[in-house]
C-alpha cells in the first residue's frame, strides 16, 4: 500500500459496521490521529479537506486549534469543511473564530457559518441570535433563507419584525421561509401574520391565512373573514379552511356582501406598513 492509498483509508476510516444505514467507522490509533492531524496542512487541497471532515466526525476536541487555524485556508472548499467540523465538535473556544467566518468571500462557507450556529452546543450564546440577525441581509439567498431557519423559535419582537420584513424578499424561497418561520413561532406572531393577509401578492395572502389556521388563534378571525370575497381562489380555499381550523365544526361560511369592506380596510393597512 502507497503512502497516499493509506491516507485515503484513514480519511474514510475502517468500517466496523453498520446502524439504521449508517456506516460505522473504527476510532483512529493515537499514530492515526496525528497523521490526520498533519493532513491539515498537506499541500494537496483535498487531502486539506477530507482531513477536516474526517476530524469533524470524530468530535475530538484537541482538533479545534489547528481546524480553526485552517479557516484562513486559501481555498474556500478546506474553509468550508474547517467550519463544518468545528460547528461539530461545538467547543466554546472556537465560537469566535467561527462567526467571524460570517464575512467569508465564498457563500457556501456563510451558509455553513449559519449551519454550525444553529448548533444546539451555541444556541445558548446571546450572540447567535445577532449574528443570525446579520445574515438575513447577505447577499447570498441561500444564507438568507437558512437564517430563517435558525431563528425558529426565538419569540423576540426583534426578530419577529425582522422575520416579517423577509417576507417581501425578493427570492421566493426566503419569502416562504420567512412565513413559515412566523407559523413556527406561533402566537407572538399572529399580529405580523394578520398584516400580511392585505398584501397584494396572493401567494403571501394564501401561506399567510394557512399559517394562521395552524396557529389557531382567534385573533385572526376578524381578518381571516375578509379574505372570504378574495378574488384569488387559492387564498379563498386557505381562507375557509384557516377558520374551520379555528372554530371547528361551529364555523358556517357567512354572506359575500358583509366581508367586502373589512376586506378594503386590511389592504389599507397592508399598504401604510
Amino acid at each position: 500500500m502507497n503512502r497516499f492509498d493509506e491516507y485515503n483509508r484513514l480519511l474514510r476510516g475502517d468500517t466496523i459496521g453498520w446502524i439504521n444505514g449508517h456506516r460505522i467507522a473504527r476510532e483512529p490509533t493515537a499514530e492515526e490521529y496525528h497523521i490526520l492531524l498533519s493532513l491539515l496542512t498537506h499541500q494537496k487541497t483535498r487531502l486539506r479537506w477530507q482531513a477536516a471532515d474526517r476530524l469533524g466526525k470524530l468530535g475530538d476536541r484537541r482538533a479545534v486549534e489547528p481546524l480553526t487555524n485552517l479557516l484562513l485556508d486559501d481555498h474556500w472548499l478546506v474553509r468550508l469543511h474547517a467550519t463544518k467540523a468545528l460547528g461539530r465538535i461545538g467547543a466554546s473556544n472556537s465560537f469566535n473564530s467561527l462567526i467571524s467566518m460570517i464575512t467569508d468571500e465564498c457563500p457556501y462557507v456563510r451558509r455553513r457559518v449559519v449551519a454550525a450556529l444553529r448548533s444546539a452546543k451555541f444556541s445558548k450564546d446571546q450572540r447567535v441570535t445577532e449574528i443570525l440577525l446579520y445574515a438575513m441581509s447577505d447577499l447570498d439567498q441561500g444564507v438568507r433563507a437558512r437564517a430563517l431557519g435558525s431563528l425558529n423559535g426565538i419569540t423576540s419582537p426583534i426578530v419577529i419584525e425582522a422575520i416579517a420584513k423577509a417576507v417581501s424578499d425578493p427570492n421566493k424561497n426566503v419569502s416562504w421561509r420567512a412565513i413559515e418561520a412566523l407559523q413556527r413561532i406561533g402566537a407572538p406572531a399572529v399580529a405580523s401574520l394578520v398584516k400580511l393577509l392585505g398584501c397584494p401578492d396572493s401567494e403571501v395572502r394564501y401561506r399567510a391565512a394557512k399559517a394562521l389556521g395552524k396557529i389557531g388563534d382567534k385573533r385572526a378571525v376578524r381578518a381571516l373573514k375578509a379574505l372570504l370575497d378574495d378574488s384569488d381562489d387559492k387564498v379563498r380555499w386557505s381562507t375557509e379552511l384557516a377558520l374551520r381550523q379555528i372554530f371547528g365544526n361551529t364555523w358556517t361560511k357567512p354572506s359575500p356582501k358583509s366581508n367586502k369592506k373589512v376586506l378594503g380596510w386590511f389592504q389599507q393597512l397592508f399598504k401604510r406598513n
